[in-house]
């Protein structure tokens, strides 16, 4: 049965390559502080004065790039940059309010506990630099968890400038929105948040709130009351078999989970199945409550009848950010705790990728979801609009190839005598044509069956450097054109693919161009990235790169679900506001004039 990979050398034949991108500060040497004293007095630039040229010269794109770049391979200047809050609130007066969010998400503002660094830090950033609009601040704040939302909140200056901001406030801490308890703990510490509430929505959007809170305690009053009584197991097996389709045992049992202890794990998987009718298996490293609880998340704001397409998942591993597979209806994933909330800052993405600056485990966890969709869909398989209508292909027969190939690439045989050279060249090709492992070693093994001694003859001509260099893994980050598309091996099972090489300008990530599967899945994750910001528009990182992607998308993909176009929060967060003016801002309808939004 297929699996997919996500990013995961572990999981995949060929080694992840980086996109390729440098910093205009990765040439400063990384030296102890005496040693970066000498290399001063000679004129040696260091990570933060190449900081400070680029905004002298007013370029904001390279700084963007430079952030990046600095939190791949220079940690410890990222820390001095910080330090010096001068130098970085004008880099993001440099960059503009468009890209402000994006930078301070490459400098991992939110996605770690580092001092300087917190979600409460970032906004005291934008505020200081370009200002705190609505779109920055959904960016900043998605998928950040309640407790950082929390600190926002009990600052004062902070919460005053959030409340500058339109919106219902539980949409714009969707996060704290989604605990009960943590949100009951901040109005009871800042009566200014009940301020806002009743400010913004009146007494019945705080009588709706309330009453929300209300329902989770009572859940956790039901549940021990059961468990006193010996019969929690008993009302479980009571609740009909998942997925559950009422709005009201959809919170029921997401309050469930709230309140189960912080090592229930056959609990928590029995709710899960339950609410989506998914199962969570150990393979090889146990679930926590933090990951069950963002899983569910995420689960919760993509359309059912997506996950339909899911009935197992499992944790086979607890450290870094997340990497995974999928197939046959399963979800392999590994990650650490700690990280769920790490971003993309290039490992897979080039600087106007919009995945650039998403939050790793989030959109692995849909990628994956993606690869199920595509494939009981079939709209990543032959025949589906991943080819018919964005031009992929799948070379199952690569003789044919070679034809196309040689044009471009040819095998001369220099080093062969001349007598017979076109038909020890068709042999050659044949030969080729029929290798069932595209790597040097099945190709070396074709031509040695038609000569011993012929491969290190003909190594180095450019037919045969041109195969060894599109076989390789990580040969989808570098477009070659062929009469227009770009060929390289996906997997060693699957073999050539290739796309029309125009597709590459608009890529979401590197890592869309390994195959027609990979870019559908990376095109989902990026589709649904914006669930997580309530009221803001749906799929508008995409819409940006492609506006016929895009309406694809829509029409096809995201057709006929609940979610509808607007994101929400589904039925795990607060109840949405009634408002009549429907969401927030004026979103553009999608077209060539919408420009990149990451």
């Amino acid at each position: 049965m297929s699996s997919y990979s996500q990013r995961a050398p572990a999981q995949s034949s060929a080694p992840v390559v980086d996109s390729g991108e440098t910093s205009l500060g990765d040439s400063a040497e990384t030296v102890e502080s005496t040693e970066r004293g000498e290399s001063n007095k000679k004129g040696q630039k260091t990570p933060l004065d190449t900081v400070k040229e680029l905004i002298k010269k007013a370029d904001g794109p390279g700084l963007v790039s430079n952030f990046a770049a600095l939190s791949r391979s220079q940690p410890g200047e990222v820390v001095k940059l910080v330090a010096d809050r001068t130098t970085l609130v004008s880099a993001l007066k440099v960059i503009g309010q468009d890209q402000a969010t994006l930078a301070l998400l490459h400098l991992q503002f939110g996605a770690s506990a580092t001092p300087g660094r917190t979600l409460n830090d970032g906004l005291k950033l934008l505020v200081a630099s370009v200002g705190l609009s609505r779109a920055g601040w959904m960016q900043l704040v998605a998928g950040r968890d309640a407790a950082q939302q929390a600190a926002v909140v009990a600052d004062s200056a902070s919460l005053a400038a959030l409340r500058g901001v339109e919106g219902d406030p539980m949409d714009l801490l969707p996060g704290l929105s989604m605990s009960p308890e943590a949100l009951r703990a901040a109005l009871t510490a800042t009566p200014a948040l009940t301020e806002w509430i009743l400010d913004v929505g009146g007494e019945a959007r705080e009588t709706q709130i309330m009453e929300a809170l209300a329902a989770a305690e009572d859940a956790d009053l039901t549940r021990s009351r059961y468990i006193a009584a010996g019969l929690w197991t008993k009302h479980l097996s009571s609740i009909p078999k998942g997925p559950a389709t009422d709005a009201e045992t959809q919170r029921l049992l997401y309050n469930y989970v709230l309140a189960s202890g912080e090592s229930d794990v056959s609990e928590w998987n029995k709710l899960f199945e339950k609410r989506f009718g998914v199962s969570l298996t150990d393979g090889g490293a146990a679930w926590d409550k933090a990951s069950v609880l963002r899983l569910w998340q995420i689960c919760d704001l993509t359309p059912p009848s997506h996950i339909e397409a899911t009935v197992k998942v499992i944790r086979e591993g607890d450290q870094g950010d997340a990497s995974g597979w999928a197939g046959g209806g399963e979800i392999g994933m590994s990650w650490g705790t700690d990280l769920l909330g790490a971003t993309e800052i290039g490992a897979y993405s080039d600087d106007t990728d919009p995945m650039r600056g998403l939050n790793i485990f989030d959109a692995c966890v849909r990628h994956e979801i993606g690869h199920n969709v595509g494939e009981s869909n079939g709209w990543d398989q032959p025949g589906g609009f991943v080819y018919t209508q964005f031009g992929w292909d799948k070379h199952e027969d690569l003789r044919p190839l070679l034809d196309v190939f040689i044009k471009k690439y040819p095998l001369p045989l220099t080093t062969v005598s001349s007598r017979g050279k076109d038909a020890l060249r068709t042999k050659i090709l044949d030969a080729l044509g029929g290798v069932s492992t595209t790597s040097r070693a099945g190709y070396r093994a074709a031509v040695e069956g038609v000569q011993r001694g012929l491969w290190t003859q003909i190594e180095g001509e450019p037919l045969i450097n041109y195969l060894l260099k599109r076989s390789q893994g990580g040969a989808w980050d570098q477009m070659d054109n062929v009469d227009g598309r770009s060929y390289h091996v996906a997997y060693d099972w699957f073999g050539f693919c290739s796309a029309p090489v125009g597709l590459y300008a608009k890529k979401v990530s590197t890592y869309a161009m390994r195959s027609p599967m990979e870019w559908f899945a990376e095109v989902y994750a990026t589709f649904y990235a914006e669930a997580d910001q309530p009221g803001m528009p749906l799929g508008q990182l995409v819409a940006g790169r492609d506006p016929a992607l895009y309406k694809t998308m829509m029409s096809t993909v995201h057709s006929g679900n609940s979610l509808g176009e607007v994101t929400g929060q589904g039925t795990v967060g607060m109840p949405a506001a009634q408002t009549p003016q429907g969401p927030i801002g004026d979103f553009p309808t999608p077209g060539p004039e919408i420009r990149n939004l990451a």
